[in-house]
């Protein structure tokens, strides 16, 4: 099975909840979008994004979603999805 752009886009919003400054933070879809097409100008069509952030809600495997926000970017309370801050049991 071929990989294409909204796999790709999937990657790379793993990647971005991987990074250290990300942890703990929560966000709606479109600021997330939005956050996703500025870090990587031009590496995926936006409606690649679009469509990997919505995947992402409805099958958030390691991401988790929070049903009354707020988003960490605009504060509104809306469904938002991020990475947990582990906990001071997690390990390094």
């Amino acid at each position: 099975m071929a990989l294409d752009d909204k796999d790709f886009a999937w990657e790379d919003l793993n990647a971005f909840f991987r990074r250290r400054g990300e942890a703990g933070k929560f966000y709606c879809a479109a600021c997330l979008v939005e956050r996703l097409s500025q870090r990587r100008v031009g590496a995926f069509p936006r409606v690649a994004l679009q469509a990997a952030v919505a995947d992402a809600f409805e099958r958030p495997g390691s991401l988790r979603v929070k049903l009354g926000g707020p988003c960490a970017a605009c504060r509104k309370r809306r469904r938002c999805i991020g990475v947990s801050r582990p906990g001071p049991s997690a390990p390094p």
